[in-house]
């Protein structure tokens, strides 16, 4: 895929992820506009929302921006990708992540990986990311079964299609792939009902 459509897709991604949370915003806004006494109960909504913008967008600054993000240390690292994960769901059903890195110079790799592999969660569950010889492995379990519609669409992505219905859900994949363009890694997605795992090696 050329640069431009690469570039194409990930602009429309960051677009529609924050758009929820900035509708949300000025929904909120706009009740207290027309009815200051809501005051009370807006607050943590404005609250929550600002949060999950923030979240989402320092996420997108370090995975698809300059080296200058760069995370410092895996415990920068953990925390960027935790909040990011916190957008997703609710404190009920949290999306977890554990990680046995020791490179955090894979920054860019565990994230984008990190953004496909969130979009398959229907509720909770966790993701374990692991730093090998071969290269990394992402496995993830959960309680609920993944999202197949999404799972085949990831497959689709890595085989290098491009599915008419919403192709910027594959921009991490595109952008990854670009990465690891002029190598050798490949990228593989096995699954069944609850566990899933992608190896990029």
């Amino acid at each position: 895929m050329k640069l431009h459509d690469v570039t194409e897709l990930v602009c429309t991604r960051i677009s529609h992820d924050l758009a929820g949370s900035i509708g949300s915003l000025s929904n909120v806004l706009e009740m207290l506009s027309e009815d200051p006494s809501e005051c009370e109960d807006a607050i943590p909504l404005l609250q929550d929302n600002a949060k999950n913008i923030l979240n989402r967008l320092k996420f997108f600054r370090v995975a698809f921006g300059l080296k200058n993000a760069q995370p410092k240390d895996m415990s920068e690292l953990k925390c960027v990708v935790e909040n990011y994960l916190s957008t997703f769901g609710d404190s009920q059903t949290p999306i977890q992540i554990s990680f046995n890195l020791q490179n955090v110079s894979l920054y860019k790799i565990v994230m984008l990986c990190v953004m496909v592999l969130a979009d398959i969660f229907i509720k909770g569950g966790k993701i374990d990311v692991t730093e090998q010889e071969s290269g990394l492995i992402f496995k993830l379990i959960s309680n609920f079964n993944f999202s197949e519609k999404k799972l085949q669409s990831i497959c689709s992505f890595i085989r290098g299609e491009e599915p008419s219905e919403n192709p910027a859900l594959g921009a991490p994949i595109y952008y990854l792939q670009s990465l690891l363009e002029n190598t050798d890694v490949q990228i593989n997605l096995t699954f069944k009902e609850k566990e899933a795992e992608l190896r990029i090696s």
